[in-house]
């Protein structure tokens, strides 16, 4: 009985756990911390007070290849604005080389998932995903390939919301 009983319980307490991990709309986002492909540390708290767009993504996914330019262009216009946009590689590690040298081609940082030393994500269901989360680190969209490719005039409605108004950013910065 105790045998057939730890795999159960395993089973539950394992898919409780990736349950849980998922990112939930309306939910704080869960913790991810590694080191980019390019030797940098990255903690995704440390962009609180930012809008993330955080994008999954894998070297073999044709669709997610078809975004990498939208997600650059789209990097390139709002990084001034307080938006930060974060690839994420869900490929296996020994395709970690080609997800490299394809990261080295975007001007916006990516990390391995399978290097990561936290990753509450987990895997999504479906690639490409992206999560947008506003400043207070709070998941406020998930888009998926079913919603159809993402281009960059799509991420700007989805980010809009999160800025700061232009008052606002005046009265924080002692100017009424």
């Amino acid at each position: 009985m105790r045998r057939i009983l730890i795999p159960v319980v395993l089973a539950v307490v394992l898919g409780a756990t990736s349950a849980m991990a998922d990112p939930v709309v309306g939910q704080p986002a869960p913790a991810l911390i590694g080191t980019t492909f390019a030797g940098r540390p990255f903690d995704l708290a440390a962009l609180r007070g930012r809008v993330v767009v955080l994008n999954f993504w894998a070297s073999w996914c044709g669709p997610c290849r078809v975004e990498m330019p939208e997600l650059d262009a789209f990097h390139r216009r709002w990084a001034s604005k307080g938006v930060v946009v974060i690839g994420l590689s869900t490929d296996k590690p020994e395709a970690t080389p080609l997800a490299q040298r394809i990261a080295d081609q975007v001007s916006y940082p990516m990390l391995a998932a399978a290097d990561s030393a936290a990753d509450g994500f987990g895997m999504p269901r479906i690639i490409p995903a992206t999560v947008i989360i506003d400043p207070t680190g709070t998941v406020r969209t998930l888009y998926t390939n079913e919603d159809g490719l993402l281009t960059a005039d799509k991420l700007a409605a989805m980010v809009k919301p999160y800025l700061p108004r232009r008052r606002d950013v005046m009265v924080l910065h002692g100017v009424h």
